[in-house]
């Protein structure tokens, strides 16, 4: 292909280079953009519990025992980092183990979890 019809179609290099640095520009708004909102989602979790009740459900599934005819309730489901340095506690509120009769076997106002912040990541 002659210059002359490069320069026609577009494909020239002034134009390669133009794409390239457009998609680079585009790549690291994105990227600062994901790195203020897990900064943002990180401080919110340590200046007071978040609530996560849509994981309540995924939970008490976890913990469902079928064998034993035994599940768990809870009201509510949250997640706090307290300490930055620490584990991501996952708390609940008012949970219960209950067998297939509807008797409470245990009972507690509120439980707590820790979660290693390095093994999530780790996976």
């Amino acid at each position: 292909m002659s210059e002359n019809q490069e320069h026609k179609n577009g494909a020239g290099p002034a134009k390669k280079e133009h794409h390239l640095v457009t998609s680079l520009r585009v790549f690291l708004i994105a990227l600062i953009i994901f790195g203020l909102a897990a900064t943002a989602f990180l401080w919110r979790l340590t200046v007071s519990p978040l609530n996560i009740a849509f994981a309540a459900s995924y939970i008490q599934a976890a913990l469902h025992d079928p064998g034993r005819g035994m599940h768990a309730e809870m009201d509510n489901v949250f997640l706090h980092w307290p300490d930055l340095s620490g584990p991501i506690l996952l708390g609940l509120n008012n949970g219960k183990i209950v067998n297939d009769k509807g008797d409470v076997i245990v009972s507690v106002d509120e439980a707590a979890l820790t979660l290693s912040m390095r093994r999530l990541l780790i996976g």
